[in-house]
Parts: structure tokens; sequence; C-alpha cells
């Protein structure tokens, strides 16, 4: 009886000590896209809105499923209801597994705090995504999202920026300037990319913290000071290149990435 005990005390530490990678879904995840691609391959329709999957999500939330260290849970400013629906579509390179099936929690808009009720604002000015609904101690959770400023105040540092977004284009065609285009094939190269950077960082972040003892989410911090992923480079392109081979190789799937002439140069660099 005594080694029972001793068995469940080390099994329910590990689960508390698990690391906690919120994902947002809406930009981050995927895309909002028009009926037109419909019929395309990665879009989904959720509550009469059509949505096209990031390159490599699926992939990435696989693996930090399948890993001990992590939980991955998803936190939108959607409708619980859309939130599902949508989740439960994203078939992941696991047997007879979703995204919503692998996830510890998924938050939706029921679940954002209300900081005001000032209509002027926007609306991730006026609700706030609280980390300390999926994990109390905030050293352990980190949400990645395409807004900055989505968490209340103490946990800005509780973010892992994917950088600029931009709407879905299957390939680079200069547009005319605005936000929501990207500047330059590099930069939309980058964006394109950013779950495999993302899991990079993850990953790089969590070794580093076991080795020295450290916070994880102060490591992954110092680790995007450091790179400055959310900036297009061509050193952030060959990292994003290597975590989706390694991906690729877990899966045993062949991934396909967005053709450039950029991610072709930046296989030749050393």
């Amino acid at each position: 009886m005594k080694l029972i005990y001793i068995f469940l005390f080390f099994v329910i530490s590990a689960a508390q000590a698990q690391i906690d990678i919120v994902f947002d879904i809406d930009w981050t995840l995927v895309y909002q896209v028009d009926e037109s691609m419909k019929n395309r391959p990665r879009v989904y329709s959720a509550q009469g809105e059509y949505y096209r999957l990031s390159d490599g999500a699926e992939e990435v939330i696989a693996s930090l499923s399948q890993d001990p260290r992590f939980r991955v849970s998803f936190f939108s400013g959607g409708g619980h209801a859309r939130n599902k629906e949508l989740l439960k579509q994203i078939k992941l390179p696991l047997k007879n597994k979703t995204a919503f099936d692998v996830a510890y929690k998924v938050l939706s808009k029921e679940d954002l705090a209300i900081v005001s009720r000032d209509k002027s604002l926007r609306f991730s000015e006026r609700y706030k995504k609280d980390l300390t609904l999926v994990n109390k101690d905030l050293n352990k959770v980190i949400l990645v999202d395409d807004l900055k400023h989505f968490t209340p105040s103490g946990q800005e540092d509780n973010v892992l920026w994917v950088g600029e977004t931009y709407k879905y284009q299957e390939f680079y065609r200069k547009l005319p300037q605005s936000k929501h285009n990207p500047s330059s094939e590099l930069a939309w190269l980058n964006e394109r990319y950013k779950m495999y950077w993302v899991y990079s960082a993850i990953e790089e972040a969590a070794d580093l913290s076991k080795k020295t003892n450290s916070s994880f989410k102060d490591v992954l911090n110092r680790v995007l000071e450091n790179k400055q992923p959310q900036r297009p480079r061509l050193k952030i392109i060959r990292e994003a290149m290597d975590a989706m081979t390694r991906l690729s190789d877990q899966h045993n799937k062949g991934l396909k990435l967005p053709f450039s002439t950029i991610n072709c140069e930046a296989s030749f660099i050393k």
C-alpha cells in the first residue's frame, strides 16, 4: 500500500510540473478565408465561416500533446460552440485524434475576464485571457497568440507573440501596402512558418529550463529576446525548416512547405 501511495505521489507531481502551452485560434492556428476556398485542402467550416489551418499546426499540437513535459490547451475570443466545432475538425497525425481530443482545456469568449465595458475600446482591451484559468503557476504557462496584449496585467511575459499576421496567400504576390498584407516575400514566409519557429522556441526553452532549473517562462523570454523570431530573417527561416524536418520525421509524414526562393536559399545556409 505504501508503494502505491509513493507511486501516486510521483505521478501527481509529474502532472503538476507540466508546462502548459495555450494556443489562440484565430490568426494563430487558423486564417479566416472566404467561401471561394471551401473546397481547398486544410480548409474547415464552422458556424458558417471558413478557416484555413496554419502550416504545421496539427504536427506541432500532436508533438506537444505527446510530450510528457507539456499540456496543450486552447483559448480563443470566439464562442465555445464555434471553437469546439472547429477544433474537432483538425485531425492530428495521431490515431483517431483531433485537436479537441488532446486539449487539457478549451476556453472561449465566455471565459474572458472583463476589464472594461467601454465599447470605444478594442475587443482585446475590454476582455483578457487570464492564464491562471489554465495554471495557477504562471512560471509554467505560455499563451501563443497573434495579439501581444490579450492577457491581464502581470501576465505580459506569459505571451509568445507570433509576430505580424496577414490575410492568407497560397503564394506570395505583391499587394497594396496594408497591415493585412506582407511587405515582402520574407515577411510572408516568416508568417507562414510561424508554427514551426514557435515549436522550436518552446523546445529550446524547455530543454534550457530543465538544465538550469529555471522558470520556463523566463527562459522562453530570454530565447525570444535573443532570437527575435518575429523579425523576418533567413536564420529564422532555416530554424523553422529544421523544426519542420524533426516534426516530419516524428510523424512519418512528408510535410509540404510554401514554395519560395527564400526557403530554397535558406536550406543552403550553414
